[in-house]
């Protein structure tokens, strides 16, 4: 019999989390599996009752939440017995969608009858773990806007990159061993996107012992409309104002402080960054294949 923990972040998602025990009930019989639901009550919150669950020794514990919540129980489960599971509740869901991760939460709770579990690197910017990508740049700069506003949502954050962008002339950086240079972005990546499809680096292999480095240099806002064509058809490494390359760690110096960022949470703000990588340090629960 499997056992299975559900960590639920009950303010990301549009339903009810009624509806999420509906499914583990319909698609989990009690006869087969084992399961709870803990919800989380505060930030950091997940992080504790993963901690539980892996002294509880259950099979799988799995995050339902978005790229936040995510993150938190993931980091517990590094080099552990316990397999991560995942209910995507977010917005980006970048992390599920390399996974193959039905997006769907019915799919989701089906796929954990059904399922493998394989192991996957583990990112790290300053000793702090990460999955799907991390960086510094435009995208951390909205960020870190976007966490100031009163009032958050889809308009304001359109608002935001449209105020913000118009006068981010991009970022000095130096990346050890090479010349200094500008860049609008600089992203590590494990896996492939952001979220939505938007794929940075099409090519990362999430369990290959190599994070993904992209940068994008500033360019005229009249070729945006281009570029973020050429983001969601996965060619954006076509362009002239892209550039990669992979390796197990990066040294990046700035010319000023930055907010930076892990799987799309402000993280701090800092003039040095160091990525690292860890080879396959967490086990992951995926559909079978």
């Amino acid at each position: 019999m499997k056992r299975i923990l559900f960590i639920v972040n009950p303010k990301s998602g549009d339903r009810k989390k009624g509806h999420l025990q509906d499914l583990v009930n319909q698609f989990l019989p009690s006869s087969q599996f084992e399961t709870r639901l803990d919800f989380t009550t505060h930030a950091g919150h997940a992080k504790e009752l993963a901690k539980r669950g892996i002294d509880e020794a259950w099979d799988y514990v799995v995050a339902a939440g978005g790229d936040g919540t995510i993150n938190e129980v993931a980091s517990q489960l590094i080099g552990k017995t316990p397999a991560l599971g995942i209910i995507p509740y977010g917005s980006g869901n970048g992390f599920a969608r390399h996974l193959q991760i039905p997006l769907l939460d019915k799919q989701a709770v089906q796929a954990l009858a059904n399922c493998q579990v394989v192991p996957i690197d583990v990112g790290y910017v300053n000793q702090h773990p990460f999955f799907c990508t991390s960086g510094v740049g435009f995208d951390s700069l909205i960020g870190k806007k976007f966490e100031e506003l009163p009032h958050r949502g889809l308009k304001g954050y359109l608002k935001t990159v449209w105020r913000e962008i118009r006068k981010f002339e991009g970022l000095q950086m130096h990346i050890e061993g090479e010349e200094a240079q500008r860049a609008f972005l600089f992203t590590a990546a494990n896996a492939g996107q952001f979220g939505n499809n938007a794929w940075i680096a099409p090519l990362a292999d999430i369990s290959d012992g190599k994070l993904d480095f992209c940068m994008v240099k500033p360019f005229p806002l009249r070729l945006l409309p281009m570029l973020g064509y050429r983001l969601i058809r996965k060619s954006l490494r076509n362009s002239a104002y892209y550039s990669s390359f992979s390796h197990s760690s990066c040294k990046l110096t700035l010319s000023e402080e930055f907010p930076y960022h892990a799987d799309g949470e402000i993280i701090g703000i800092a003039q040095e960054l160091h990525w690292t990588i860890e080879s396959k340090a967490l086990r992951v629960v995926v559909p079978l294949r």
